[in-house]
């Protein structure tokens, strides 16, 4: 009968960790900015940008399959942002101690990847075979980019 309400209390946890939803939230450390989507206080940090304060470039981070990448390998993704496309280099990274890894890719602050990303209500990625869409809706792109050239410390 324990193990019945231990599975019952398990099953329970588990309904509620999925019925939270990924957020978008800025937030600023004395050198660095990030803007993240992902599950409000977790370590689930889905897609994010993120930057030096005042550096002109902000870096596009994106969970990805490790079983699809090696370790520093470079990447070519395409990005959709509303009618725009993209194609540019992005670096792998695996995480040795769990099963996940990433990409990510600087663009520029005032460049066409970021121009479009303000316009945008979703932005999507495709990599050796992986697509990954995520919404743009509620994301404080104009606070970040402001932060990232410099213009919020003004």
């Amino acid at each position: 009968m324990r193990f019945v309400f231990a599975v019952m209390a398990v099953v329970l946890n588990l309904s509620f960790a999925q019925a939270q939803e990924r957020q978008w939230r800025l937030d600023a450390s004395a050198q660095d900015a990030f803007l993240v989507f992902g599950v409000p206080d977790t370590d689930d940090a889905g897609f994010s940008f993120w930057c030096k304060i005042g550096s002109g470039t902000v870096a596009i981070f994106s969970p990805f399959d490790r079983i699809l990448i090696d370790h520093d390998q470079t990447v070519a993704v395409k990005i959709e942002v509303g009618d725009a496309k993209f194609d540019i280099k992005m670096k792998a990274s695996l995480d040795r101690n769990s099963k996940s890894g990433s990409i990510e890719g600087p663009v520029s602050v005032n460049g066409t990847v970021m121009q479009a990303v303000k316009k945008a209500t979703s932005i999507n990625l495709q990599a050796l075979g992986h697509k990954s869409s995520y919404p743009l809706i509620d994301a404080d792109i104009n606070g970040l980019l402001r932060i990232c050239s410099g213009e919020a410390l003004n």
